[in-house]
């Protein structure tokens, strides 16, 4: 019979076996959620890209009818000292190439400063979509940590499902085996007792039998006996006759039981009935 221990065995090398399949299964499925979890990021991550350009062209168009303004300012400007130095006839004096300067350096400033406000709608897009992609990325990352978790506790919980149930598979197995044995073992010694019983029955009725045998035996020695006294009587009887082929009648008649009586009682002898029944019949009768 098997040992707890190796159907313990068996039944762990079959979980182990049955458990790698399961891993294999699990990562495959696990393998799909954090690629339809990228899938999700990717497409979430690329609107928001498209809606970073979207915002990013409106933004510079919105600024572009600044710096339209801008230059409409300087040429107003410029029109404007142009015909007052013309009045005064300064058009090629180094006052008008002045105030020209002047609104060059006005128009540059105007111009930077509108950049400046273009530049910095342009960052607070560019940051809130570095924002949005960065908490896309985290939600990312967070996602596919629980569903490696997931899965790590669900391979867990399978192996020790399996290995619960390969303890109890080999328990089983073994209380069968004890079962079994206890009941060969049960039905062994009661083969061995009946047979005690039937060569104790048989000794018993042989015993039996024997003192049977020897009861007939003393009643056959009895029945021997009483015919032997009867035919001696008869000889007696055929004797005092004179009566000669009576006489050999019981002579022969005693004779025989005689022979019988003694062959009864010493079964191993062996009597030579009939030579003793020619001796007597000459001593007596002289034939």
């Amino acid at each position: 019979m098997s040992s707890y221990e190796s159907y313990l065995k068996k039944a762990q090398n079959s979980a182990k076996k049955q458990q790698k399949e399961y891993e294999t299964q699990r990562n495959k499925q696990l393998q799909k959620t954090i690629n339809a979890l990228a899938s999700a990021a990717a497409t979430e991550q690329k609107a928001l890209r498209q809606t970073h350009a979207q915002q990013s062209k409106a933004t510079k168009q919105s600024y572009e009818g600044l710096f339209d303004r801008n230059a409409i300012q300087e040429a107003v400007s410029r029109k404007t000292v142009a015909e007052r130095m013309a009045n005064l006839g300064l058009t090629d004096s180094g006052l008008n190439r002045s105030q020209q300067t002047a609104i060059s350096v006005t128009r540059s400033k105007a111009d930077a400063n509108t950049s400046l406000q273009q530049q910095s709608a342009l960052d607070a897009l560019a940051s809130q979509l570095a924002t949005a992609l960065a908490d896309s990325n985290r939600a990312l990352e967070k996602d596919k940590a629980a569903a490696v978790t997931a899965a790590q506790s669900d391979i867990q919980s399978n192996l020790s499902q399996l290995l619960e149930l390969a303890a109890r598979q080999a328990g089983d197995h073994y209380e069968t085996d004890v079962a079994a044995q206890t009941a060969r073992k049960k039905a062994e010694l009661e083969a061995q007792q009946a047979a005690k019983e039937l060569e104790t029955a048989l000794k018993k009725a042989q015993i039996a039998a024997e003192q049977a045998d020897r009861q007939a035996a003393k009643e056959a020695e009895t029945e021997l006996k009483k015919a032997r006294i009867n035919a001696q009587a008869k000889l007696d009887a055929a004797k005092t006759s004179a009566d000669k082929g009576q006489e050999l009648k019981y002579i022969t008649t005693y004779l025989d039981l005689l022979a019988k009586e003694r062959a009864y009682q010493s079964p191993n002898v062996n009597v030579p009935y009939q030579a003793v029944v020619k001796l007597l019949q000459q001593k007596i009768f002289g034939f």
